[in-house]
């Protein structure tokens, strides 16, 4: 299975990089056509982890479609890890809501893009449950 480098020999091998039963080594990083969550506390680096595996992702020739549902990406960081956000291999996104952030994945899938990060699905947020904050919030001020 092909596989996309976290950017962390150890990383990748933790995650799948270990030899197989047959002595060949597995794929050493993010699996392809998979679905992997890095989870963790705040501040842990789980974006880091993203981004820099998005690096190696471009550094391939592939391209990344991020969906930063947290508002709080910061351009310079992105671009210190490496990541090219000039070309057509980078396409960033910031969704209010989950079903904007299905539409685009889909989109993104169809479109054969080679990795595709959601930072973070804690702060997915649906229509329903965005306009019942919304309300709430209204309510709250007067």
């Amino acid at each position: 299975m092909d596989a996309i480098s976290t950017g962390s020999v150890s990383l990748d091998h933790l995650i799948r990089g270990h030899s197989s039963y047959t002595g060949k080594p597995q794929c050493p990083g993010i699996p392809r056509g998979r679905i992997t969550e890095i989870y963790g506390e705040e501040n842990t680096g789980k974006t880091t982890v993203a981004l820099s595996t998005a690096a190696k992702c471009q550094e391939s020739g592939g391209s990344v479609c991020y969906l930063d549902f947290n508002c709080a990406l910061d351009p310079s960081y992105v671009q210190k890890l490496g990541v090219e956000t000039a070309g057509d291999n980078w396409h960033y996104f910031m969704p209010t809501t989950w079903e904007q952030g299905a539409e685009i994945i889909k989109v993104m899938v169809k479109k054969g893009v080679d990795l595709i990060v959601v930072d973070s699905v804690p702060s997915m947020m649906t229509e329903k449950g965005l306009n019942t904050r919304l309300l709430g919030e209204i309510f709250k001020s007067k």
